[in-house]
């Protein structure tokens, strides 16, 4: 079984100008530079 959880809101998967680096795992701005992860977004109750 495969799961599905279907994006809503303001949520957008690819960003124009913004290339995503698979080997890196890390998106690359349009002047070349390396956009690391930095953090997950929680809230209080840990959600």
């Amino acid at each position: 079984m495969t799961a599905w959880i279907p994006v809503f809101g303001q949520y957008k998967p690819e960003t124009q100008g913004f290339a995503y680096d698979r080997t890196a795992d890390q998106y690359v701005c349009p002047m070349g530079k390396a956009l690391p992860f930095q953090k997950y977004d929680t809230n209080q109750d840990g959600g």
